[in-house]
């Protein structure tokens, strides 16, 4: 058997406390056909109401108005997947002193 190629990201300065009011956009793009797995590793941020204070957030597609996978800010999720070949993925802070940050594996579904 051969492994899916796969790469991390992860907030600014992870492991270390990321800039205040930070944001980062990804769009993951794998080969048609595929669908795009992501094993979050590690999510420390600080929780809030629909995590509007910091969070994750996953959408089945490119842009912010794709399809909702999940929003997370509370508990490390399971591995999420698109249904297509295209992730959105947001990673925030609005907090002035903002925990740690995520680390996530980005994989390639490979039948």
């Amino acid at each position: 058997t051969s492994e899916s190629p796969q790469d991390d990201i992860m907030s600014p300065n992870y492991p270390n406390v990321p800039p205040q009011h930070t944001e980062c956009i990804w769009t993951i793009v794998v080969p048609a056909g595929e669908k795009v797995h992501m094993e979050i590793e590690n999510l420390d941020v600080r929780p809030s109401h629909r995590c509007t204070t910091a969070g994750l957030e996953l959408r089945d597609g490119g842009t912010a108005q794709s399809e909702l996978i999940g929003k997370f800010c509370d508990e490390t999720p399971h591995t999420q997947e698109s249904s297509d070949n295209i992730m959105y993925v947001r990673y925030h802070t609005n907090s002035r002193s903002p925990n740690n940050g995520f680390k996530a594996r980005v994989i390639i579904g490979v039948c």
